[in-house]
């Protein structure tokens, strides 16, 4: 048994090393990889062009330029991993998304407090994620 013993412990590196190797880099990683934000890119254009989140008493709703007519149902928490799925294409004014959250007077009192909650998970994981908030004025829309 004593000659097998660096075998085995061989073998358990090189399994240990190859469960490290194939866990998936964090969402805040591959948004990183997004250049930064430019201001000055989205600041002349009209319209939008990057994701924009749409911030809702039950979910998040999600517009990328993949499917510019559809909007995607998110939990707030699940924000930040579609986000960094998302194609480099989906991105031409780098790490900014567009948020807008309606907690005007057409929803309840419960209903607003859903939306500031989400608000403020979305808005505390983008930062930690350094993406920039551009936030949308609900009545301007």
């Amino acid at each position: 048994m004593r000659k097998f013993w660096p075998v085995f412990l061989c073998l358990g590196l090189c399994a240990c090393s190859q469960q490290a190797a194939q866990t998936p880099p964090d969402t805040a990683a591959l948004l990183l990889k997004i250049p930064a934000a430019d201001s000055t890119k989205y600041n002349k254009t009209p319209g939008w062009h990057n994701p924009y989140l749409i911030v809702r008493p039950d979910w998040v709703g999600l517009i990328s330029s993949d499917a510019p007519n559809e909007e995607q149902k998110l939990k707030p928490e699940e924000v930040l991993d579609v986000l960094s799925k998302l194609p480099a294409s989906s991105w031409p004014y780098g790490r900014v998304v567009a948020v807008v959250a309606n907690e005007g007077k057409d929803i309840s009192e419960p209903e607003k407090v859903a939306v500031r909650r989400s608000r403020g998970i979305i808005g505390g994981e983008l930062k930690s994620a350094q993406v920039e908030i551009e936030w949308v004025d609900p009545h301007r829309l």
